[in-house]
């Protein structure tokens, strides 16, 4: 199954419809990982669903 990931949740489902061609009514989105801004980007981690 693949994952898709983007600088907030939001854009992550977004890139993930995109690259499937699909709308979010025509999926199920599970989130993986909800992503961390860090500190001064220090530990940023994206957010990533499946």
């Amino acid at each position: 199954m693949p994952i898709y990931d983007g600088q907030n949740t939001e854009e992550a489902i977004q890139n993930g419809l995109r690259a499937l061609g699909v709308t979010q009514d025509d999926v199920k989105t599970t989130i993986l990982e909800e992503g961390k801004k860090g500190f001064l980007g220090v530990g940023k981690k994206m957010h990533v669903f499946l």
